[in-house]
């Protein structure tokens, strides 16, 4: 653990964004403002065959407005192009374009998701590999019939080679790590990305995390592992953060980078900034009936990052939470959050953004990370999805209903994993 100094902390002087809301922070934020929603029914592929079939899909981008090397065209994705979307929007809205900065000091730091295969890489091979009858004979497969696999196939499966990609087009020499796959990656990220900023092993870091691209195998892999909710109905009632009749989380596509340095590098830069990650914590615990972390593990999370931040519970204007609509994973994260705010939780304002913008596993922290600056930027709460609703009678204030204006000065961003791992941010605003 690396103490910031209070006088230099880790500044953000650039952002990129993508939701299912918008292709910028700023649209994301005027929408979620407006009490819209970016779930609806599953368009890109056929979901009728499972029970959920909404998720928070991003509009297609447009590819003129970054970058996008057209020779890696076969191995990239929706990840790949999210993420060179974000970082460069992050780079240029640092400034990092001009040459002031060496290319080795600027370091790279990504939480990233599951790439799944593209099947129609394996369907040269599958033709070349038929019988007469039509039926698939896996001697010719074996013998000839696998050398039509598109030779990169496999790396095309490797979520680095999305950030390698990035890396290259942007010319990123210094300090980076890839972190996966779940919420708590982004986080991990942003952690990397201070640490190695205040131990001055880079000048400048991006930092942040892109979601997996919702598909049969992803969307799969939310039934198998009882994430998503089973029975979502209408897409304005399928992610119910904190709510008596919440049933599972939805997933959601989405990419957030962010441009760090220290207050001190960004004033000789003179490079714009309004908010610092002053604090952060992690810790890992996993309970008998639930594979989400603890109480005790959200718990410790929050105040390790207090601590770190060198705050109280009750200096915390706003905490968003992770809040994905699970039965036990909300639980426990109210439970904990009770525990650690207790006496002062009355004034806690807590939000969450995954009935708007779903869950985006190893995006989720870094896009509530810009949400919790936009919220100190601009003072004011979006509500929590659905507008209205029974909600659990809850121990803090959920905004919800409608954005609520309050002064706040700090925000606290929780997220976890599915796998018991929890982590923590304290975002402050510079005054």
């Amino acid at each position: 653990m690396t103490r910031a100094p209070r006088e230099n902390p880790v500044v953000i002087t650039g952002a990129g964004m993508v939701t299912a809301l918008g292709h910028t922070v700023d649209e994301t934020w005027e929408n979620l403002i407006a009490g819209k929603s970016g779930i609806r029914a599953i368009e890109s592929f056929d979901a009728r065959g499972f029970a959920c079939r909404v998720a928070a899909q991003i509009q297609e981008l447009d590819s003129q407005s970054f970058s996008f090397p057209a020779k890696s065209t076969r191995i990239a994705d929706l990840p790949t192009t999210m993420l060179l979307k974000c970082s460069q929007d992050a780079h240029r809205q640092g400034h990092l374009d001009a040459l002031s900065i060496p290319r080795d000091a600027i370091g790279f730091f990504a939480g990233m998701g599951v790439v799944d295969d593209k099947l129609d890489d394996l369907v040269p091979a599958v033709l070349a590999s038929r019988r007469e009858s039509r039926a698939m004979d896996m001697g010719m497969f074996f013998a000839t019939g696998w050398q039509k696999i598109y030779p990169l196939f496999t790396l095309s499966m490797l979520n680095n080679i999305s950030f390698c990609l990035a890396a290259i087009e942007l010319d990123i020499r210094g300090e980076n790590a890839v972190f996966a796959p779940h919420a708590d990656a982004g986080a991990q990220a942003l952690i990397e990305a201070v640490n190695t900023l205040l131990e001055e092993k880079s000048t400048v870091a991006l930092s942040g995390g892109v979601s997996e691209k919702i598909s049969a195998m992803s969307l799969a892999r939310g039934h198998i592992t009882d994430e998503v909710n089973m029975s979502a109905g209408t897409e304005e009632r399928a992610c119910r953060p904190f709510a008596s009749d919440r049933a599972g989380t939805v997933l959601g596509e989405a990419c957030a980078i962010l441009c760090l340095e220290l207050r001190a590098s960004a004033d000789a830069r003179r490079a714009g900034y309004s908010t610092a990650i002053t604090g952060y914590g992690q810790a890992f615990g996993v309970g008998e009936f639930s594979s989400g972390p603890t109480v005790d593990a959200i718990g410790n999370a929050m105040r390790r990052a207090l601590e770190i931040a060198e705050l109280a519970p009750n200096d915390i204007d706003v905490l968003i939470a992770h809040g994905d609509g699970s039965k036990s994973g909300d639980q426990n994260e109210l439970t904990a959050i009770e525990n650690v705010f207790c006496p002062s939780i009355k004034k806690l304002l807590v939000y969450s953004s995954k009935a708007a913008l779903g869950h985006s596993l190893a995006a989720a922290a870094v896009v509530d990370a810009l949400l919790g600056v936009a919220m100190l930027e601009k003072q004011l709460i979006p509500p929590t999805l659905p507008l209205e609703g029974d909600i659990d009678d809850l121990p803090f204030r959920l905004v919800n209903g409608a954005p609520l204006a309050a002064p706040c000065r700090r925000v606290m961003i929780n997220c976890r994993s599915g796998q018991g791992q929890a982590a923590s941010l304290v975002l402050e605003k510079i005054v």
